[in-house]
């Protein structure tokens, strides 16, 4: 997604909250260090198509009829946003993390799950799986969920390690992988795609500068696999002591095409 969009999208919410934040924040309790933010909501809250509209998506702007009704079509993740970044501690609460999927063949998917995710790694740490959360889908008419808005849901714990994980200055995501539900079945999409989030946006870096500098690049990775992956099992003869019980040892194999494992030797060993 476009910086220049994210920016645009963050001002105008700052303009609303502003006569809100004093009545806000006086008063308040005793709450979560990481619960969401008047910001982050207000953003969350801001429509799909909104939000992608002077969007730039591989390299072009983003433009309806490049994402026509495709029954053959697989959904796949098409901007993962970094929200609200910042080193100071005291403005942690607005980040988020947020992703945008096509959906080409307008089904609908399972909304009230916690089993649509996503993958990445960022920092020193590998890889791990996080919850999307539903946000909203596109209502327009003729596109009616052909676009998706999800938020990554964090645990205290997850947020805390990715924010003391990540460079400050090069915040870098590794997507491998989104996994979508559909009437209960759960398939996972290949992403491969590597988002790298430089500079603040404004009122996030340091407090002297002028305007934002936030800045984004997105690339794919150089080597990855879709696997053929199957299943088998062996049963041993016997009952193992039992005529009402049997061993069952149960496998998957698949197969890695000798390119790979001819790139692997030149780059490791």
């Amino acid at each position: 997604m476009a910086i220049r969009n994210i920016r645009a999208k963050i001002t105008a919410i700052f303009l609303a909250l502003l006569v809100c934040f004093g009545a806000a924040m006086g008063g308040q309790g005793n709450l979560s260090a990481y619960a969401s933010s008047d910001i982050q909501t207000a953003y969350e809250n801001t429509d799909v198509l909104e939000n992608l509209e002077g969007a730039t998506i591989g390299g072009k702007t983003f433009d309806l009829a490049d994402y026509p009704h495709n029954s053959g079509g697989k959904p796949q993740m098409i901007s993962f946003v970094e929200f609200c970044y910042s080193y100071y501690a005291d403005k942690q609460s607005d980040y988020g993390l947020y992703v945008y999927v096509y959906n080409p063949q307008d089904i609908a998917f399972d909304m009230a799950t916690d089993r649509n995710k996503i993958q990445f790694s960022c920092g020193d740490a590998g890889y791990s799986k996080y919850t999307l959360e539903f946000l909203n889908y596109s209502k327009k008419e003729g596109y009616e969920g052909r676009f998706y808005k999800f938020k990554v849901k964090l645990s205290d714990s997850q947020r805390e390690a990715i924010l003391k994980g990540i460079d400050e200055n090069e915040r870098v995501y590794n997507i491998s992988g989104i996994e979508i539900s559909v009437k209960g079945t759960v398939t996972e999409y290949t992403c491969a795609q590597t988002y790298t989030y430089t500079g603040f946006a404004e009122g996030y870096g340091t407090e002297l500068a002028q305007g934002d500098t936030l800045s984004c690049k997105v690339d794919g990775f150089e080597k990855y696999l879709t696997l053929d992956v199957r299943s088998t099992y062996y049963r041993p003869d016997g009952s193992n002591g039992s005529e009402y019980k049997q061993d069952t040892l149960h496998s998957v194999y698949f197969s890695v095409p000798n390119e790979i494992i001819t790139y692997l030797k030149k780059v490791y060993l």
